[in-house]
């Protein structure tokens, strides 16, 4: 089997897994909001924070669902570039959500040990704990997913795009070139 082929292989698993964990995400989220919201002020969390985490992984979710969905509508070059301008914004969030939020649930330990005196819900904590494991674990997902989608372009001949306005007039020749073979 050759290296593109192992690749292309290990991207579609990794497409997968990440296809799962943009709707596993925003799940935890409101799951994590709800249960919250029913501790009686017990357990607070930074409401801005929390929606605009939930704002940005159910408009992933809904882009991911568009694209697969209707993959037709999209060229590569609009994928690739939806893919990395969205593996952007998931390499900021985890790092601002985690800093505004590990402390939010103190003296109760990350880990939801069985042995701690729980004051609200053991489902809470745990939900909390899922829901930052499974955004690291996205995180880490997208950039496999990004190595080896840049790895296959430069194996497809292609050389990557260091400009908006290069794919667009990339788009645009090609574009013309469409126009141009119908005509004859």
């Amino acid at each position: 089997m050759s290296k593109g082929k192992v690749r292309r292989f290990c991207l579609a698993l990794l497409i997968i897994q990440l296809f799962i964990l943009t709707f596993l995400c925003p799940a935890l989220a409101l799951a994590k909001v709800l249960l919250f919201d029913q501790t009686n002020g017990e357990l607070n969390y930074n409401k801005g924070v929390e929606y605009s985490y939930i704002a940005l992984t159910c408009s992933t979710a809904a882009i991911s669902f568009l694209a697969m969905c209707c993959f037709c509508i999209f060229n590569m070059k609009d994928f690739r570039l939806l893919t990395i301008l969205t593996s952007i914004a998931w390499f900021i969030l985890p790092i601002i959500y985690t800093v505004y939020t590990i402390h939010e649930i103190d003296p109760i330990p990350f880990n939801c040990q069985y042995d701690f005196q729980y004051p609200v819900s053991k489902t809470a904590c745990g939900i909390r704990a899922a829901n930052f494991v499974f955004m690291w674990l996205y995180l880490a997902y997208a950039i496999f997913s990004l190595i080896i989608m840049v790895s296959l372009m430069f194996e497809d001949g292609e050389r990557p795009h260091t400009d908006l306005n290069e794919i667009n007039n990339e788009i645009t020749d090609e574009e013309k070139d469409d126009k141009s073979d119908d005509v004859v």
